[in-house]
């Protein structure tokens, strides 16, 4: 009887505390599309992004040279990188892609205003990013229904269970 009791509150725990780091961090991993093609014309960049289970993520975006023949060619490589605990829960929110109507990105901004992405660039000089948040996407919209609500719950969650702290206001 002791045995049951036990199991029974483990399955109600676990139902009223949602999803795991795990099974959030492998959810936002899904969604995340392969091999993106955006800016402008199909191959001028690529981006890559892959959240780890200790909340750390890395966003490798792959500026291509121009006109494309055969292969694409990497004229510029960017690493982003960061840990989600340090950003503002209250920042998560879903942005329009500028020119792309049917695009949109989940943004993130740094707790307290403060740097927290680590950036590196190889080869030609390329965009600017900043070190104050970072855009995860794009998304496609109407992929799948409320994708967008449920991608900043998402990353909330995700900001929580890594260890983020909430604002004062």
């Amino acid at each position: 009887m002791k045995q049951i009791l036990t199991l029974t509150f483990l399955a109600i725990t676990h139902l009223m505390f949602g999803q795991t780091k795990k099974e959030t961090v492998d959810w936002l991993n899904s969604k995340f599309p392969g091999n993106l093609y955006i800016y402008g014309t199909v191959f001028k960049e690529t981006q890559v992004m892959k959240i780890n289970t200790d909340g750390t993520f890395e966003i490798v975006a792959n500026i291509h040279k121009q006109p494309i023949e055969g292969y694409p060619v990497i004229e510029t490589k960017t690493r982003i990188s960061g840990n989600l605990k340090d950003f503002s829960l209250s920042s998560v929110k879903k942005e329009e892609a500028d020119g792309a109507p049917k695009l949109f990105f989940i943004a993130l901004t740094c707790l307290n205003s403060k740097n927290c992405v680590t950036i590196s660039q190889t080869g030609k000089p390329g965009p600017e990013y900043s070190k104050k948040g970072v855009a995860f996407g794009a998304f496609m919209k109407n992929e799948e229904e409320n994708i967008s609500e449920r991608l900043v719950k998402a990353f909330k969650h995700l900001i929580t269970l890594s260890g983020g702290k909430k604002e004062s206001f």
